[in-house]
């Protein structure tokens, strides 16, 4: 650290950044608050154990399970009282079995060639995907006595598989089986006995048995058995196998044999001739499929009352409920491909323990005093430290827990935010104004100093700062007591948190807030860019004259010159999923760590980058700036729930690859793409990819695209539907993809196939279809040719037609006309007569009688002589005489509209021929203007009139109703009837056309003889034509 100096620049302080701190810090209080209440457990003595469950939610309906294995395809089988069901690493899927095989499962093996061996109350039956019958769906084969009679095996401990394909199995009745499972198998595999004595020795009891080399091993009473080259050896306590009921078997990857009983364990190992038995934590029931496993480090583990223990050859290690595993009995044991370890329990589903064997967890639980860890560090002589939430605790490497600092105070403990190590190795932290220093190596904290004004501490190269209410100081003890140095001359602001930057080597970066500065020759300097701007970095690391600055909008790295910064990339918080920089470190590899709330993001040297999560290894996502990385390798990482410990040689491994569960073409399924083209009517595609990572699975989306130039796209589960496919060669495919755009995708599925075209668009149909349009062709140019003639011909006779009917139309006119001359002569000579003969006769005698009233009164007589009933007789009669006239010309009932019109005519057709006539008239009818009614009422006139005259009906009937949107007028009657077709002399019907005509509608005569006749006129209301 360089000595204070001037600075031309003073610090602006924003008062937005001081609290941030302040704020980050109680976040992870209440982060550790709620992790508590998730993770603490009474008692613990290890770590703490982080599981990731499976249930009912990802499909696993039987929640007791019997067995737990795993096939060459990394898919997980989980056997149930309710059947069976396979993980494919994204969901649990209920497995169909054969309906012999009833539900209840006991235990399942698999053999080398990847084939599943179940054993079921209906028996044993094999599971081969290889299927050579070309159907869908896996083919299933029972094994079956020689007569007949289903083979019953209850235990995975009794059935073993060898490397050759021979199949050995222990019946519910002691006896021994075998048969060769080597090639195809089909629907049924018969089994032969083997006569063993021994093995029925102590009926009672269940029989474990697997294969050591050339040898079959069993139980066999209360030793065990070895059966090689057709003769057995039995071991006992002659060979240092004390007598008790040995239930389990196990061969390790080094060839030994391991043995389990209720509260023994024993070794023989290759070569020796004595096993080595040691006492084990107690289990009341030893028989089961998975009780007994190897992981991958060599350690044997095994179930027992508690929960489970490992042995590592010279001590055990046990874990109970108290440490984290389900509060339930343990059924099995199993380690996937990746080596996570899978536990089977009873009613709580299966469970993976989340970072076995490559990371230790510590909460409260395991002596922390506050589950959030802000600080880590080692002292002098290797101790490790921990700075909480309510103060500093050691880790005690032989009782594998953390014990809380002793301190000469009676102060409660308080926040630690940082730990320090001096250059003699000793620890120093400030606790609420207190700075306390622990030697090396001791476990005895001593308080430097009280009441300092002092909030946190800092690591320089081999010197200790601390910062408060004066800024930054260089702090160290002489002569037993605090000296105390300013550094920056006020440069820095005490109301943010300052902390020295130092790679053990060098010193010259100090953080404040947000704003990174360095020492210069000319003094402090803040880092800025070449504009002048000061770089955000609430978080910041130097490494390699590269500054890595983690601010509220994403992660800047830039190239550092002096204390100017060239940005050289900048990732935005979207591409960590929204994620803040809550640390920056880097570990001996150069890898670079970004602690977030999300998780850990890490950066290779190659500039690839991995997440590092709660599914993935770490006790709880919100990360905090607690960070250690020790030579060894190994990595310490401070959370808001604990302490994890990512053990040597635990790298973050890409994503994992994805493999083909299911593909499946319209109703087509196949876990391969098909060799030959998919025919057009099956071009539906849905696939169901699974994976082996069953680590990361949770942590994934699955991306994918049909082409190498199409866009990538997300699935939201592992089943993808594209629903109907394009004809011609099609590529799929599919990877896995970080829940993060800065995580770097696995590797590439790709899926080809081809897509028939319909039958109507193939090479075939297409040179089919040339030829049929060339004979075509040709035959329709002789078609048309005869067509053309035929036209010819049709043409010629529908013109002499119609000229015809053009003449008969004409001639008809004619007719129609001259009759309407006629009528028109004939109704006017009418009306004359009736002039002449009523009107004329009764003017005269009126004209008479008032001439002769007026001679008598010029005669002197009286006018009064007069009679004026007489008068007004003739003139009332004169008026009935005019009305009847005009009424025969024009019907005054159109005067009230054409319904009131309507209902006249009925009447009148009524009182005149004495028939029936219903009537039915819409109201609307006013909306016909007055010349259509007219017209309507004409053509309704003539119609009854033609009744009256030809029908000799005893009824009719006249409709007028709206039909759609224009109206529908209809005359019928129950009369006579006639033939439409027939020549007529008559021009009723010719005069009742022409009406329509010009009301714009048209008008049919239905009629045969004897069925009555109907006039149907429809029309629109509108203007009359013409």
């Amino acid at each position: 650290m360089r000595p204070p100096d001037s600075c031309s620049r003073s610090v602006s302080p924003d008062p937005s950044k001081a609290p941030a701190m302040r704020r980050r810090i109680a976040g992870w209080a209440l982060a550790a608050l709620a992790a508590g209440l998730v993770l603490a457990g009474a008692g613990a003595r290890a770590e703490r154990i982080v599981l990731e469950s499976y249930q009912e939610d990802q499909g696993l309906t039987n929640l007791t399970s019997q067995c737990l294995v795993q096939d060459p395809r990394a898919r997980l089988w989980i056997c149930t009282a309710n059947g069976l069901f396979r993980f494919d690493g994204f969901r649990i899927h209920a497995e169909p079995l054969p309906k012999e095989a009833g539900g209840y499962s006991y235990g399942a093996r698999v053999d080398v060639s990847g084939r599943l061996w179940l054993l079921t109350e209906g028996g044993v039956f094999v599971r081969d995907d290889g299927r050579k019958d070309g159907q869908d769906g896996p083919a299933w084969t029972e094994l079956l006595k020689p007569d007949g009679k289903h083979l019953h095996v209850t235990s995975g401990q009794q059935l073993e598989l060898d490397r050759q394909g021979r199949v050995y199995a222990i019946d519910e009745d002691r006896l021994l089986w075998t048969a060769t499972a080597a090639g195809a198998l089909g629907s049924s595999l018969m089994v032969q006995r083997m006569a063993i004595p021994q093995l029925q020795s102590r009926p009672e009891q269940l029989l474990p048995m697997r294969q050591r080399g050339e040898a079959l091993w069993f139980g066999c009473g209360s030793q065990l058995c070895e059966w090689r080259d057709g003769r057995v050896q039995q071991w006992g306590p002659a060979q240092g196998l004390p007598q008790d009921v040995w239930g389990q078997l196990l061969v390790s990857r080094d060839g030994s044999l391991w043995t389990r009983s209720s509260r023994r364990l024993a070794r023989l190992a290759p070569g020796s001739t004595r096993f080595a038995v040691v006492a084990a934590p107690p289990r009341q029931w030893v028989y089961g499929d998975n009780g007994l496993a190897e992981d991958e480090h060599g350690l044997i583990l095994v179930l027992t009352t508690r929960g489970l223990a490992a042995w590592n050859g010279e001590r055990w290690r046990e874990w109970t409920q108290d440490d984290g595993l389900p509060e339930t009995p343990l059924r099995g044991l199993m380690f996937d491909a990746e080596g996570s370890l899978w536990l089977g329990t009873n009613a709580r589903g299966v469970h993976r323990w989340i970072g076995y064997g490559r990371a230790e967890h510590w909460t409260g639980a395991s002596g922390l005093p506050a589950p959030a860890v802000l600080d880590v560090a080692r002292d002098g002589k290797g101790r490790l430290w921990a700075a909480t939430a309510n103060g500093v605790a050691w880790f005690d490497a032989a009782a594998r827990r953390f014990r809380k600092v002793k301190l000469p105070t009676t102060r409660p403990s308080g926040l630690v935010h940082r730990l320090a190590v001096d250059q003699a190795g000793d620890l120093w932290w400030v606790d609420a104004g207190q700075v306390i220093r622990v030697k090396a190596g001791e476990d005895q904290g001593r308080v430097v100093a009280s009441d300092t004004g002092l909030q946190t501490i800092s690591q320089g190269a081999g010197r200790v700062y601390a910062s408060g209410s004066d800024g930054l100081e260089l702090i160290e003890l002489s002569e037993g007591r605090l000296r105390r140095h300013k550094i920056g001359a006020g440069r820095f602001d005490p109301r943010y948190d300052i902390r020295v930057l130092s790679d053990g080597a060098r010193e010259d970066f100090v953080v404040s807030g947000r704003d990174l500065w360095r020492y210069q020759p000319e003094g402090w300097t803040p880092v800025a860019d070449a504009q002048g701007d000061w770089i955000d970095a609430l978080q910041a690391m130097v490494l390699d004259h590269t500054v890595w600055a983690g601010g509220t909008s994403g992660l800047g790295i830039h190239a550092l010159s002096g204390a100017t910064a060239r940005q050289l990339q900048f990732l935005p918080k979207s591409a960590f999923g929204g994620a803040a920089a809550a640390s920056l470190h880097a570990d001996l590899d150069g890898r670079l760590w970004m602690g977030t709330d999300q998780g850990v993001f890490i950066r290779s040297t190659g500039g690839d980058w991995s997440r590092l999560d709660r599914r993935t290894g770490l006790v709880w996502n919100d990360v905090t700036p607690a960070f250690l990385a020790d030579a060894d390798g190994s990595i310490w990482i401070g959370t808001g729930a604990g302490l994890t410990h990512l053990l040597p040689g635990n790298t973050q491994a890409p994503l994992p690859a994805l493999r083909l569960e299911d593909m499946v073409f319209g109703s087509t399924s196949t876990r391969v793409p098909p060799l030959e083209p998919v025919p057009w009517r099956d071009r539906t595609l849905r696939i169901a990819v699974g994976t082996a990572g069953f680590s990361r699975a949770r942590s994934l989306r699955i991306e994918y695209r049909l082409g190498a130039e199409s866009p990538w796209r997300t699935s939201q589960s592992a089943v993808i539907d594209l629903g109907a496919l394009e004809s011609g060669e099609h590529t799929l495919e599919v990877r896995a993809g970080g829940l993060t755009s800065v995580e770097a995708p696995g590797p590439v599925m790709r899926l080809a196939f081809d897509v028939l075209p319909p039958w109507w668009n193939s090479r075939e149909a297409r040179a089919a279809a040339a030829v049929s349009l060339m004979l075509l062709w040709w035959l329709s140019i002789r078609w048309s040719r005869r067509r053309d003639r035929e036209r010819q011909r049709q043409l010629e006779a529908a013109v002499a037609e119609r000229t015809a009917a053009l003449a008969d139309s004409e001639a008809a006119l004619l007719r129609l006309g001259e009759y309407n001359a006629h009528a028109l002569e004939e109704e006017r000579l009418r009306v004359s007569r009736e002039l002449h003969d009523e009107l004329g006769q009764q003017l005269a005698a009126l004209k008479m009688e008032v001439s002769v009233a007026k001679m008598r009164q010029n005669a002197g007589g009286s006018a009064h002589s007069l009679d004026p009933d007489l008068l007004l007789g003739r003139v009332d009669r004169l008026v009935s005489t005019v009305r009847g006239l005009v009424s025969q010309l024009r019907p005054s009932a159109l005067d009230g509209g054409l319904e009131a019109a309507l209902q006249w005519l009925a009447a009148e057709f009524t009182s005149n021929t004495a028939l029936p006539c219903s009537l039915q008239v819409d109201p609307d009818t006013r909306e016909i203007p007055l010349p259509m009614a007219t017209m309507v009422f004409r053509i309704a006139q003539e119609s009854l009139t033609n009744v009256r005259r030809h029908a000799q009906a005893s009824r009719a009937s006249l409709r007028l109703a709206r039909e759609g949107a224009g109206w529908l007028l209809s005359i019928g009657d129950d009369g006579i009837g006639f033939d439409p077709l027939a020549r007529r002399d008559g021009f009723g019907v010719l005069g009742m056309q022409e009406r329509a005509r010009l009301l714009g509608g048209s008008l049919q005569v239905q009629s045969e003889p004897g069925a009555g006749t109907r006039v149907v006129l429809g029309f629109a209301a509108g203007t009359v034509v013409g």
